[in-house]
């Protein structure tokens, strides 16, 4: 089976207002901004690196050539399977209401017998919607922290941030 994934859309959300983000910090001026932002984005980068979560809601669009039984999706947590298309020649049909089903605890889908060694598209939304667990906010904080006073090698994620992160990680194998 080989899938192949395309990003169409990420949904940039505001996980904090930028105000938040200098109170943190304890920063009362404005000069500082533009790079407060960039080291925001810079660690929710490293968080989702390290977590292989998709923190921000993004649109994806799955094509599997020679389908097998199942797929464990590569951007998780799913939020919304769109939809699922039996691809043939120049003809995409539909399949959403039999293609077999999903199981949401392991991001996997699993195909109907005949789907199997077909291609497939698989159009899903994966990501958070407002709710990205709270120790992964707080350890893009402390990272955000880390990066603002500590220039040097403070792009390496420490035990404490680490330790905030490890229990949302997904192990791919």
């Amino acid at each position: 089976m080989i899938a192949r994934y395309t990003i169409i859309d990420t949904k940039i959300t505001e996980i904090w207002p930028l105000e938040q983000v200098k109170n943190y910090l304890r920063i009362s001026h404005d000069y500082d901004d533009a790079l407060i932002e960039s080291l925001v984005t810079g660690a929710i980068d490293s968080a989702e690196k390290f977590t292989g979560l998709s923190l921000y809601p993004r649109q994806v669009v799955c094509n599997i050539t020679n389908a097998a039984a199942s797929i464990h999706l590569k951007y998780i947590p799913v939020l919304n399977i769109q939809a699922v298309y039996l691809l043939k020649k120049e003809t995409k049909k539909s399949i959403n209401d039999d293609f077999g089903y999903a199981q949401p605890d392991t991001h996997c889908l699993h195909f109907a017998d005949i789907y199997k060694r077909q291609k497939l598209e698989i159009e899903y939304v994966s990501g958070y919607e407002n709710n990205i667990p709270r120790s992964i906010q707080h350890g893009i904080l402390m990272h955000v922290a880390a990066m603002y006073e500590h220039t040097e090698n403070s792009m390496n994620l420490s035990s404490k941030i680490r330790d905030l992160y490890t229990p949302y990680r997904i192990m791919k194998i």
